[in-house]
């Protein structure tokens, strides 16, 4: 009699179309191609892609002068892209690197696109955070790119005002809920300040900036958020850090969150002894998120109806 009460739980499952239909959710983060699954759904799929974000400028040659943080990546999202064969043709993809941390006095660097397909999906990475005389821009937010069914753009690095010296946040990158938020920009002299948070404030938070003498550290953007789970989420900017001088400083912008968080600026104020020491922030890599339901429930349900007992 169990077997037969299964049974019918199983029909009436299948009949009044209320069967689970759990999504699988595949986080790519390295690589360039890879097989896809055997159960991928042409016709029940998502992907979703975020920028590289870039890194935040460093200055410490002149007490006038400022550095602005990185903009955040770009989100894009496609949906229902369909393979030849699910479970022999390959997926090809690039993984966009956020901007690499720059020491001195230097612009930040670009984050790099990360694309899906070639040209289906292009999530644009942030640009470099700017160095130079008050007032500066911060680095423009990954915007332009390919994926027609959901794009935001990243949130870009906080500007420098017309007061010296200041080292400002990087901007949040864009997500599913909306633009990533931008670094907050420098009013004060001689001044760290925050990054952006991520989508819209769902992502990772954006980070703290940083202002004392001698070493001074400025905080990462978050990576943990509501978006995918616990570590997966559209991440914050890096805060900006200024030192007003000290013995042998080293200053660090903080570094973006994972995935798609500009990189916070770095400037040092005086002498800073006989090496001071500028490092900016780093923009987070970029991520595609690659969501579908199984095609194969039927499979599912043929498991149940074997269930004895």
């Amino acid at each position: 009699m169990r077997g037969l009460a299964r049974l019918l739980l199983v029909l009436g499952l299948l009949l009044g179309g209320v069967a689970p239909s759990l999504a699988t959710r595949i986080f790519v983060t390295s690589g360039t191609t890879q097989t896809s699954p055997l159960d991928w759904n042409n016709s029940n799929n998502t992907v979703e892609g975020i920028g590289g974000g870039a890194s935040g400028a460093a200055t410490g040659a002149a007490a006038t002068n400022d550095a602005t943080g990185g903009g955040g990546g770009e989100y894009r999202e496609t949906s229902n892209f369909a393979v030849a064969t699910p479970g022999t043709t390959a997926f090809t993809y690039v993984i966009g690197a956020g901007g690499a941390q720059v020491t001195g006095q230097s612009a930040g660097n670009n984050g790099n696109n990360v694309t899906f397909n070639t040209s289906t999906l292009i999530a644009v990475g942030g640009k470099a955070g700017a160095v130079g005389a008050n007032p500066q821009s911060g680095g423009v937010g990954g915007t332009g790119g390919t994926g027609a069914t959901a794009h935001n753009d990243g949130g870009r690095g906080g500007n420098s005002g017309s007061v010296a010296t200041e080292a400002t946040g990087g901007g949040g990158a864009g997500g599913p809920a909306g633009a990533g938020n931008q670094g907050v920009d420098g009013t004060v002299l001689r001044t760290g300040t925050a990054g952006g948070s991520g989508d819209a404030g769902s992502g990772g938070s954006g980070g703290a900036g940083a202002t004392g003498s001698g070493t001074v550290t400025a905080t990462a953007g978050g990576t943990a958020g509501s978006v995918w789970d616990g570590t997966h989420n559209p991440g914050g900017g890096g805060g900006g850090a200024e030192s007003t001088g000290g013995s042998n400083n080293t200053t660090t912008g903080g570094a973006g969150g994972l995935y798609g968080g500009g990189g916070g600026g770095s400037a040092t104020t005086g002498s800073g002894g006989s090496s001071p020491t500028q490092l900016s922030g780093a923009g987070g890599n970029g991520i595609l998120v690659l969501t579908y339901t199984p095609g194969g429930v039927g499979t599912q349900s043929l498991n149940l109806l074997g269930v004895g007992g």
